[in-house]
């Protein structure tokens, strides 16, 4: 690898927009695992000849392998330049958006989850992971547009519903938070999620007693099957249960 390295180097040397030295120099970055050697030249050949077929199919083939072994940093360095080189790609801004969202970077989330919308106005994902990103920053009112959005589609509803029935009530608007989540309880009353959002309301205008009442609707749905995601959803609600009981 040192020697084919030093032969494309010296090749760029002479030629520095070379593209087709720098794709074939990937390939046996690849084979050798040197994924951030391979991702930065990947990313800027991009950048030199973003509409050549070949080098978008390498980096397509580097992202999925990038991926697949978890080199996410190496990964994030090919979706900056693809998303530089080529702005108006959706798919480089979905997955660096999930990179961010996996690191915790909401900001950075929100900023590319934001282009896909709107790049791809169809694409609904986009707008959930918008939904679930402004409300943790606190943006109500993009949150509910958001959510609205969701709900005018039928993508997600319950998630949706969930989200902006907790944005209701935090603005103050507690009988709208109440309207709006009712009748989707009446409609999925097994739907453990849905009873706990109900729980969070009545709690936040010091109905402890209702909230008791939703939280033990919410237990029992939970106790009623196996699975990872029951067992810790039921450890928060009996810990809430505990709390809310002390309160009352």
């Amino acid at each position: 690898i040192t020697e084919v390295k030093t032969a494309y180097a010296n090749a760029l040397h002479f030629d520095p927009h070379n593209t087709a030295s720098m794709i074939n120099l990937v390939g046996p970055l690849i084979r050798h695992k040197e994924y951030p050697e391979a991702a930065a030249l990947t990313a800027r050949a991009l950048k030199l000849r973003p509409d050549k077929p070949l080098i978008l199919q390498k980096a397509e083939a580097l992202l999925k392998e990038l991926i697949g072994e978890r080199h996410i940093a190496a990964a994030e360095v090919l979706l900056r330049g693809w998303t530089e080189a080529r702005p108006s790609d959706v798919d480089p801004w979905h997955n660096l958006g999930l990179i961010w969202l996996d690191q915790g970077n909401l900001d950075e989330a929100i900023k590319c989850f934001t282009v896909v919308h709107h790049l791809a106005p169809e694409d609904n994902f986009s707008v959930l992971q918008l939904a679930k990103l402004y409300f943790k920053k606190q943006k109500g009112r993009e949150c509910l547009d958001c959510c609205n959005r969701l709900l005018e589609c039928e993508y997600e509803p319950l998630v949706a519903v969930s989200l902006k029935a907790r944005v209701l009530n935090y603005m103050g608007w507690y009988d709208a938070a109440l309207k709006c989540l009712r009748p989707y309880i009446d409609h999925n009353p097994e739907n453990d999620a849905l009873w706990v959002v109900l729980s969070e309301i009545y709690e936040y205008r010091d109905d402890y007693g209702s909230a008791l009442v939703a939280l033990q609707n919410a237990k029992r749905l939970l106790q009623s099957g196996p699975g990872e995601y029951r067992a810790d959803n039921l450890r928060f609600v009996v810990q809430k249960i505990q709390q809310l009981s002390a309160m009352k």
